[in-house]
Order: C-alpha cells, then structure tokens, then sequence
C-alpha cells in the first residue's frame, strides 16, 4: 500500500510523461513515458504503481477506443482511463499530467 502511495505522490507532485512513437510495440515500457504505436495504439506504465502494462486502442470505430492531442509535446488523452481488472485505477491523462478521478 505504501508503494502505490509513493509512486500516486511521485506522479502528482512531480510527474509528467513524454511522448515516444514507435512503429511496433517496445519490449520494455518505461515510467512516465507514452508510447504512441502507430497511431493505432497507445501503451504506459499504470500510474497507480501495480507496475501493469495500460494499452489503449485509437483505432476510430472500434470500441472502446480512445483519442490524443499533443500539445507543446505534453499529451492529453480522452475519454479517461478506467481499469476494471487488477487494480481498478481510474485517471485522465492531461496535458502530460494525471489527475485521478
């Protein structure tokens, strides 16, 4: 408990994520970084702490599927980002921040 608490303050206080694209998915993903795949997928570290692997689908007429906007090389996705397995995190990434809902 006290590692998500830690990692939730680090990301709060001090985090914001950089952007990345790559053609294929990377093999390791790193803290604090959005992947962009191929404007078909979007991959980053859950930022509640699990260490799980989020990935999101920007394919237009699948469902779910989600949109980005790059701003000043900050990011901003919607709509937010809601896991219903493992640790049912529940955020919105922000302008390269992530506000928790």
């Amino acid at each position: 408990m006290w590692e998500k608490i830690k990692t939730y303050l680090i990301y709060y206080l001090f985090g914001k994520y950089c952007i990345a694209k790559y053609k294929e998915i990377p093999i390791q993903l790193n803290k604090f970084t959005i992947y962009i795949i191929e404007d078909w997928s979007i991959l980053l570290k859950c930022p509640c702490g699990c260490t799980n692997d989020v990935q999101l689908n920007t394919l237009e007429g699948c469902a779910p599927s989600w949109s980005y906007e790059i701003h000043k090389n900050n990011i901003s996705i919607s709509p937010s980002v809601k896991r219903n397995k493992g640790c049912r995190s529940h955020f919105w990434i922000k302008k390269g921040k992530i506000l928790w809902v």
